[in-house]
This record gives C-alpha cells, sequence and structure tokens, in this order.
C-alpha cells in the first residue's frame, strides 16, 4: 500500500514538474503566438498568475492591433483574478479610456468600480475607496443604463451608501462618547443633513438635544443661558418629529432643567 502511495506521488511531482518545465519553455519562447495561445488558455482555466505572465511580455508586441483590447482586457482581469484589486482597478481604468468602443469595455467599466467596491473597508475606517466605487457605478450606470449589469450596480450603490451613512452616525456618536459635546452637536447635525432618512435619525436628534445639554451644563455660568436656549431648540425639534420617542421622558427632564436655568 506504501509503496502504490509512493508511486503515485512520484508520478504526480513527475507531472507538475514536466508542466512547469513546458511553461518556462513557452515564458522563454520568441513565438508570439504561441504565448498568445497560451496566455487564453491558461486565462480559460482561471490559471491567471501564468496568463498574466504571458500576456505581460505580449503586451508591447500586440499594441495597434486587432488583438490589443484582448489581450489588455485579460490582462486587466488576471490582476483582478488574482484579486489584486486596486491594481486591477487601474488597468480597467486604462482599459476603458484607450478602447471606448471595444466589446470589453462595458465590462471594464463595471469592473473598474467593482473592484473599489471590494476594497471597501468597514464603517469605521477611511472610506476613500467606498466613495470611488459609488462615482464609478455612477458614472457605469450613466453610459449602460440598460445594462444586466445596471440593477447590480444600484443594489451596490445603496449599499455603499448604507457604510457611508453608519461611518457618519459612528463617527458623529464618537464625539458624544468621549464627551466632546460642542464638536458632537456639529457631527450629529452634519450627519442628520447628509443623510436626512438615516435609520438613526431619531437617535442622532435625541443626541444633539443631549449634547446640547451637557455641553451648557459644563459651560461657564456666563456662557451657560445662550446653550440651555439652544438646548430647547434642539429639544423642540426632536419633540415634534418624534412625539412618541422612547427617549421622550429623558428628553423632557433636559427641558425642563434648561427652562427653569433660563428663567433664572
Amino acid at each position: 500500500m506504501n509503496k502504490i502511495k509512493l508511486l503515485s506521488t512520484t508520478i504526480i511531482a513527475i507531472a507538475v514538474l514536466a508542466g512547469c518545465s513546458g511553461y518556462e519553455k513557452i515564458l522563454k519562447s520568441k513565438d508570439n503566438e504561441l504565448k498568445y495561445s497560451k496566455a487564453l488558455m491558461y486565462y480559460d482555466k482561471g490559471d491567471f498568475y501564468r496568463a498574466s505572465l504571458l500576456l505581460e511580455q505580449i503586451l508591447p508586441i500586440y499594441r495597434g492591433t486587432n488583438r490589443a483590447d484582448t489581450v489588455n482586457f485579460y490582462y486587466a482581469y488576471s490582476q483582478y483574478g488574482q484579486g489584486d484589486y486596486l491594481l486591477a482597478s487601474s488597468y480597467f481604468d486604462t482599459f476603458r479610456k484607450n478602447y471606448p468602443k471595444s466589446s470589453f469595455t462595458e465590462q471594464s467599466e463595471y469592473l473598474y468600480g467593482y473592484c473599489f467596491y471590494l476594497t471597501s473597508p468597514r464603517p469605521e475606517l477611511d472610506q476613500e475607496n467606498t466613495n470611488f466605487a459609488i462615482e464609478a457605478f455612477q458614472e457605469f450606470l450613466s453610459r449602460y443604463p440598460n445594462s444586466k449589469k445596471a440593477e447590480e450596480a444600484k443594489n451596490l450603490i445603496t449599499e455603499l451608501f448604507n457604510k457611508l451613512e453608519e461611518k457618519s452616525y459612528k463617527s458623529a456618536w464618537l464625539y458624544y462618547h468621549t464627551e466632546n459635546y460642542k464638536a458632537a452637536i456639529v457631527a450629529l447635525g452634519n450627519s442628520i443633513k447628509d443623510y436626512p432618512n438615516s435609520k438613526h435619525r431619531e437617535e442622532l436628534m435625541f443626541l444633539i438635544q443631549k449634547s446640547a445639554f451637557l455641553y451648557a451644563e459644563n459651560s461657564i455660568a456666563t456662557k451657560q443661558k445662550e446653550r440651555y436656549q439652544a438646548t430647547e431648540d434642539y429639544y423642540f425639534n426632536f419633540i415634534a418629529e418624534y412625539p412618541q420617542s422612547e427617549n421622550l421622558v429623558e428628553a423632557k427632564k433636559m427641558h425642563e432643567t434648561a427652562l427653569k436655568a433660563l428663567k433664572n
């Protein structure tokens, strides 16, 4: 049994080495037609690493020919297939600009945005790639409104906007949580302004009132009255929109305290 296993392992090893040896010969070959056909063969098999090395060699050879767009698109996609999304996005971007009438252009436009989508981080982190993805998908939809990928692009835009909304909410909440109430008032207000239909809207409006109240409470005596007045403005805005809020009791208590301070 052990002999059979050893024999099988040996055969596999020989086959792998033979395959590597054959591939090395292709890489060193001066036959560009061979490299082209083998690159497409590896590409079709999903071996994007080997395909990319061959395609890289023949990119300058086929520049200006009727195969130029195929070689360039496959090379870009090979980077995508290997998971190097930022590099792939750069190549897809170059492709869509250089070959606007290619049969691969629509796919390149979509994948350009999709690469940024795949590199969009969790909400707590910098959202530069999220914004790039949204912009790219919006551009894709304006150019290809009837594309088979149009609905998917719309859904991804919604998902990405939700992430930006969550980023805005968490950043504003952090100012409140760290007791930086002055900054919290601004950040919470900006979050509501930027995302008026946010699922966090009720909480954001309540936290603005609470931040303003705590900011007034911790202010010097000469500044308190004007800051309590701001608290009142936020309170009335809040109860007008959410008269049945679960935070209504606390909101009223802050309102009553502020009212007493304003009357003194």
